[in-house]
């Protein structure tokens, strides 16, 4: 997922991080371990304990997951001091020629744990094909125990973001908070100065020797690159070394920090004075950034910004707006191509997407915020002096620890407790082992400079910079991983970088008018407006030229496109069976029979018929799957099936497990669409069995959508496998938000749904998309973040349709509902939309991280940037004749569309640059 990950606070921000992706797990709240410490047994050696995967792979093409923990010394020269653990994944290689050696990915302090890459790693696995891809989580990270997480920082957090307290104040709250933290965990026996880059190196050697393997190749990213240095200067058994983004262990990083980030905006100022749509938009980007910091400081803008959690109240001074921006630099390209329209629109007062990154991160439990501070407080517990500032303009100090004067980064190294390391922390690294060291052109935390101080004393070291990229060039670019593949594959060779010759320059163009209806024309859905609108991106979609190529036809009703993690696709038919296709080698697919037929017990058709299929994760060993359908009795089945035992296929016809039976009121909105989440649990949709009659109808008139007590227009989570030995049919995961709630049903994820037709899951972030049918004015698409991903969210049906109020018809927002992320008006033959997905293929490069929608009755299909912001109007790509029913997934990430009456037909979507 592409993510501005900011820590939203004058204090905290200058651990600025700009890091691509994150799990989809939930993050674990260090108050809730036990507080014990264990004495590890030197004498036992390091060992690998098998735990449940905290996070969800994604390696189609290596080998079944190991997860792990491996216990660690707090201490390495002290046993006695206890015990932390850090969590491992190791996914293997299936090559013949696979390799001793695997590649250990590492990420440190609070730039995000490895394990949140498990989402990327069959692009990890290819770029080092042949080798075991280890994933590592550092002491204190997200995923192993501590998790250096400080949820008594919270409050101040928002109250910075609200402007409750600023400047000093904020400082203050922050070192309560801090503090209180740190007395935590060091009352249940945690070392925090343990927790730096010396000690996490060696950890290293623990999990070597846990997995069994004299040596590996380590990839380390940002703060990981500290953690890397150490562990060639403790002479590691290391082949290679590969560092994205070095933070050189002999600068005070901290402190150069402000100095780092005025060197990228000078870089993007350049730059965009070289281009006649940016300098049309920002005349002088640097001017721009500097003037509207002073002039927010003099007077700092309110902005009320909506989200899952309710509406916030955010206030941006001149200290959050440049902190929030300097993020955008170390984001995904694409966020950085936004910098010069966000500047521009700061500009003219209009603060709304850099209001919504401070109070997103603000909400953030996710990151490892103390673990930022442990490894930085031991490093260099002071911030920047007088004179490392006195060539940086003054409203940029705050990224060094400056704020009202005083030295932020002292003080919290003071509160938490955590002093310099001494010893040989400063010194600079001297080591043979080969090693790439790679840099973005525009990264504000780890420049140039500081790639070659780190090279000084290695003696076979290769530098490489990439073109118009910010932080982490390995994720950002494929020349980067193109060069690390070949430098991993042979150490002792310089890799061949001739693809950064051929890397775009980095462009900037001035937002393009639009040509899609306006959804502000719609009538307010609350007396005053939540946010003023969002400047419009540079409209990338216009330079994707969209197609569609068919790959078999001859169907009768398609309205579901399903893959089982393997190269077959199950095409879905509402009459109550499903048919198999299988790849032919150019592209085409070919009948390969019938799956499942059901036709005997599905009721069809109208609205009603064979709604859902899903393949759990584990289908290849379990055989089990499940559908949806419209039964006997008007009901509404949710069913365990299993595949043959001698056809892997052919369903078997007999065997069936009830799940969910429930009657249906009336003929409309049945839903039904599964998918497993990355969390692993079943997410079905129902819809809220309304009317769709007369033009006064009320929609949905029994209000059940509304109605916690019923699954009627809702998203339900369960585990639908866990108790089948015990009999029960599903179990309700303690997580979900209304257990315990009386009156609710346990099982509804979310609610206020009408018809959803056609949701997923973006296989990179974890985030949820819906697609949801509206009545009579708009058609809407509603996303939701990972890792909570639509928690307890209240989409709005029936008091609103799109963004607009339906019942009641004024004041309708009660402020505790969920905006779509894009909406669209009922004209040009739009009425009822088919949601889709968010483009995660390799085919088109072009199309990859925009989601992908259609509408059943134009036949139009739509673009929406999946890493924007809320309120972005749908792209028109292509206009076709079909009857849009449903898109469809491969496990390759390619993407079809279905079309339902005309055609018969199934296509491959396609897309290329114009």
């Amino acid at each position: 997922m592409r993510s501005v990950r900011l820590h939203a606070l004058c204090l905290t921000m200058v651990l600025l991080v700009g890091s691509v992706g994150s799990g989809a797990s939930a993050a674990i709240v260090e108050a809730d371990r036990p507080p014990s410490v264990v004495i590890v047994d030197q004498e036992a050696g390091a060992s690998l304990e098998p735990v449940d995967c905290p996070v969800v792979v994604d390696a189609p093409d290596m080998g079944t997951p190991e997860c792990g923990i491996v216990p660690v010394p707090q201490r390495h020269a002290d046993p006695a001091a206890g015990i932390a653990t850090v969590a491992v994944v190791r996914i293997p290689s299936t090559s013949a020629d696979r390799r001793p050696e695997p590649v250990i990915v590492l990420r440190g302090g609070d730039d995000g744990s490895a394990l949140d890459l498990a989402s990327r790693a069959g692009e990890l696995g290819a770029t080092f094909p042949g080798q075991d891809l280890v994933l590592l989580d550092q002491r204190g990270g997200r995923y192993s125990t501590p998790f250096l997480q400080c949820g008594e920082d919270d409050s101040a957090r928002l109250a910075e973001v609200t402007g409750e307290v600023r400047g000093g104040a904020a400082l203050d709250a922050h070192l309560g908070g801090f503090g209180a933290c740190a007395a935590r965990l060091r009352s249940a026996g945690y070392e925090l100065a343990a927790f730096d880059a010396t000690e996490s190196a060696l950890d290293l050697g623990e999990v070597l020797t846990a997995l069994g393997v004299g040596s590996a190749d380590l990839v380390a990213m940002g703060d990981g690159t500290r953690i890397a240095q150490e562990a060639l200067r403790a002479g590691l058994p290391l082949r290679s070394v590969t560092l994205d983004s070095v933070q050189p262990v002999s600068i005070d990083t901290t402190a150069g920090r402000a100095a780092a980030a005025w060197q990228a905006i000078g870089s993007m100022s350049t730059a965009c004075a070289e281009d006649a749509g940016c300098s049309d938009l920002v005349a002088d980007l640097a001017t721009s950034i500097l003037d509207t910091a002073t002039s927010l400081d003099a007077a700092p803008a309110g902005v009320s910004v909506s989200g899952g959690d309710g509406p916030v109240e955010a206030v941006v001074d001149g200290n959050a707006f440049v902190q929030a921006l300097i993020a955008r630099f170390s984001s995904h390209p694409d966020a950085v191509t936004e910098i010069p329209a966000l500047v521009a629109a700061a500009a003219a007062g209009d603060l709304t997407t850099l209001a919504g990154d401070l109070v997103a991160a603000a909400r953030d439990t996710s990151r490892s915020d103390l673990l930022g501070w442990t490894m930085r407080c031991a490093a260099s517990p002071v911030g920047a002096s007088d004179d490392a500032l006195a060539s940086v303009p003054a409203q940029l100090h705050v990224l060094s620890g400056r704020v009202d004067g005083r030295d932020g980064v002292a003080e919290v190294c003071a509160a938490i407790g955590v002093g310099d390391a001494g010893g040989t922390t400063h010194d600079p690294v001297t080591s043979d082992v080969p090693t790439l060291v790679l840099t973005g052109e525009l990264d504000p935390e780890t420049p140039l400079a500081w790639s070659d101080r780190v090279r000084e004393r290695l003696s076979t070291s290769y530098g490489l910079e990439f073109p118009a990229v910010g932080h982490g060039p390995l994720v950002a670019t494929p020349c980067a991983r193109t060069t690390s593949s070949q430098f991993v594959a042979d150490p002792a060779v310089e890799p061949d970088a001739s693809c950064i010759a051929e890397m775009a320059e980095f462009t900037i163009g001035a937002p393009a008018p639009t040509d899609e209806p306006d959804p502000s024309d719609a009538p307010s859905a609350s007396p005053e407006p939540t946010a003023t609108p969002r400047p419009t991106r540079v409209p990338k979609a216009r330079r994707v030229q969209l197609g569609v190529t068919k790959i078999a036809d001859g169907f009768e009703n398609v309205n579901g496109i399903i893959n089982a993690g393997d190269d077959r696709l199950f095409i879905a038919e509402q009459e109550g069976y499903v048919l198999l296709l299988k790849p032919n080698r150019d592209g085409t697919f070919r009948r390969a029979g019938t799956f499942l037929d059901m036709r005997s017990r599905v009721i069809c058709c109208g609205e009603k018929g064979f709604l859902g299929l899903a393949f759990p994760p584990d289908y290849a060993r379990t055989g089990r799957f499940y559908v949806t359908f419209a039964g006997t009795g008007h009901t509404w089945n949710l069913e365990e099936r299993r595949v043959s035992a001698d056809d892997p296929d052919k369903a078997d016809p007999d065997w069936k497990r009830s799940i969910i039976r429930v009657y249906k009121p009336r003929d409309y909105h049945w839903a039904g669409d599964m998918h497993f989440g990355p969390d692993g649990y079943l997410y079905v949709t129902v819809g809220d069995g309304g009317f769709g009659g007369s033009a006064g109808d009320p929609g949905d008139p029994e209000n059940r959508a509304q109605d916690l007590s019923l699954i009627f227009g809702k998203l339900l989570r369960i585990d639908p496998r866990r108790d089948r030995e015990q009999g029960t049919k599903y179990t309700v995961p303690a997580s979900n938000p209304f257990v315990g709630q009386r009156g609710a049903e346990p099982a509804i994820w979310a609610y206020g749904l009408r018809n959803p037709w056609r949701f997923s899951f973006d296989r990179v972030t974890g985030d949820l998309w819906i697609g949801d049918v509206g009545m009579w004015t708009w058609e809407e698409i509603n996303r939701a973040t990972a890792p909570r991903a639509g928690k307890g969210l209240n989409f709005g049906w029936r008091r609103m349709e799109g963004p607009a109020c339906y019942n009641p018809k004024r004041n309708c927002d009660n402020g505790k509902l969920t905006k779509p992320f894009a909406s669209y008006r009922h004209q040009n033959g739009n009425c009822a939309v088919t949601g889709g997905y968010v483009y995660r293929g390799t085919r088109y490069p072009a199309l990859r991280s925009w989601y992908v929608f259609g509408d059943y009755c134009s036949g139009r299909i739509f673009l929406l940037d999946s890493a924007g912001k809320r309120g972005q109007r749908p792209r028109v790509a292509l206009d076709t004749d079909m009857q849009i029913s449903a898109f469809g997934e491969g496990a390759d990430g390619e993407l079809y569309v279905a079309d339902y009456g005309r055609g018969n037909t199934v296509y491959r979507i396609t897309g290329k640059r114009r």
